[in-house]
């Protein structure tokens, strides 16, 4: 027999509608690739990173989880944890080298390794913006942030002065071919969503990260700040910049800036994986187990242990906002997909007015927490509108799951594999939501008919 995924929906409403619909669909894509199209120009054509050399992105990676850790102890932090892979195959994560207890300190982070890119409302090309300001031009006692990281002479310090303590930062953060976020997905990642929706949150965030690149966001006439100091910053470079924030950033109270709500990079805290508190509850067994506080005037953050974690269990957090358990949200935002079971609906196929829709996670809205029930008879879901609407999206996709399936058994590439994963997914999620909203419609009607009977 055929699975579920596999079955094809019952096929109803009006053809000449659907072909409107699919007409408009795929117009709407065009127009989203057309207006990153510039982008994409510039993005291919330039591809010279700060210092002239070949690659394409800013930061090369190469750094030890240990040197990044020594570093931060060294540098008057603590972690009580280390990195390593939370399961056989699994992704990379924080285990706790200790059992702790609810309420102890489980990693501090100082105020001096804390990187502050400003308000939390800002987008992450301008949070990108600013850090590069930081690096090549916001001069002190210590130099620039930039020859702080790099460790390169910088005015009124020794050459290498500041290496010891910055260079594992910045090598710890992921080279270019490790990280995805929407300035960085190509024409073909676009088509293999097969979503509209999709394509023109990439070229939205695309175009943010050209104008920004090109000061027009920002109001300057004048030639970028770093070309005029003779530096060479290629938009993939700074996509690549936009990259490592939007999949890093803490957004926290600052106490310098009157208790604002601002981003940060947390060196070693960005480790940790996140536990969705959204489906697990904060302080459950499938929520977070560690919050961020930022303790008093003195600042830096402060990790405290909210339920009890033995030795060995990964050490989590939750990436806030309750965005990341909606897989087209944790797709743009961090480059992969979750894995629910039962699947949830992406935030694009929630019914209108059901969710605050599609944008990028970094200065996002909440997402809501669960899927509407469509299990309930006389819910205000519960409709064959609402049913011909999901299967229409289920019509839409030229792709079937089992051919998803199949493709994902040949491709290679890990950043086609999570569209491809996500889409599948998609269509799974799509498609229990039509079996249960039919149950119940069928069992709706069918209790109407006895009553109507007796």
């Amino acid at each position: 027999g055929t699975s579920p995924m596999e079955a094809e929906p019952v096929v109803g409403g009006s053809a000449r509608e659907e072909a409107v619909e699919a007409k408009n669909a795929a117009a709407a894509a065009a127009a989203a690739i057309n207006m990153s199209s510039e982008h994409d120009r510039i993005f291919h054509q330039d591809a010279i990173y700060h210092g002239g050399g070949p690659q394409r992105g800013f930061f090369h990676g190469g750094g030890s989880t240990r040197e990044l850790l020594q570093w931060l102890r060294a540098n008057g932090g603590k972690a009580s944890f280390e990195v390593g892979e939370v399961c056989p195959g699994c992704m990379r994560g924080a285990l706790a080298t200790a059992d702790m207890k609810a309420g102890e300190i489980v990693a501090i982070i100082p105020q001096h390794l804390v990187v502050d890119l400003g308000p939390a409302t800002q987008t992450a090309a301008e949070a990108a913006h600013e850090w590069a300001r930081l690096m090549h031009f916001e001069s002190g006692e210590r130099g620039t942030l930039w020859g702080r990281l790099m460790g390169e002479p910088v005015r009124g310090t020794p050459s290498g002065a500041f290496k010891a303590t910055w260079a594992p930062f910045l090598a710890s953060l992921p080279p270019w071919d490790e990280v995805l976020s929407p300035e960085m997905w190509d024409p073909e990642l676009i088509a293999a969503a097969q979503s509209p929706e999709i394509a023109a949150a990439v070229a939205k965030a695309k175009l943010a990260a050209t104008a920004v690149w090109t000061d027009e966001r920002l109001g300057s006439g004048a030639p970028r700040r770093w070309e005029a100091a003779g530096v060479r910053m290629s938009l993939p470079a700074f996509s690549h910049i936009i990259a490592c924030i939007s999949t890093r950033v803490w957004d926290q109270p600052s106490w310098a800036h009157g208790g604002e709500i601002r981003s940060h990079l947390l060196p070693a805290f960005d480790m940790m994986n996140c536990a969705d508190q959204g489906l697990g509850g904060a302080g459950g067994e499938d929520g977070p187990n560690v919050e961020a506080h930022v303790p008093d005037e003195e600042g830096g953050f402060v990790l405290i242990a909210i339920r009890d974690i033995a030795k060995g269990e990964e050490v989590t957090t939750n990436y806030g906002q309750q965005h990341l358990h909606r897989p087209d949200l944790a797709l743009l935002g961090y480059g992969f997909v979750p894995v629910r079971e039962p699947p949830l609906l992406s935030s694009i196929d929630l019914p209108p007015g059901f969710a605050d829709g599609l944008s990028p996670p970094h200065g996002a809205p909440s997402s809501p927490t669960l899927d509407p029930d469509y299990g309930i008879w006389n819910g205000a879901y519960t409709a064959q509108d609402e049913l011909e609407r999901l299967k229409s999206i289920m019509r839409g996709f030229p792709t079937t799951a089992a051919q998803d399936v199949h493709l994902l058994t040949v491709q290679p590439d890990w950043k086609m594999r999570a569209v491809i994963e996500w889409r599948l997914g998609r269509k799974r999620a799509l498609n229990s939501a039509i079996q249960t909203l039919s149950k119940a419609l069928a069992a709706q009607a069918a209790n109407g008919a006895l009553t109507t009977a007796l």
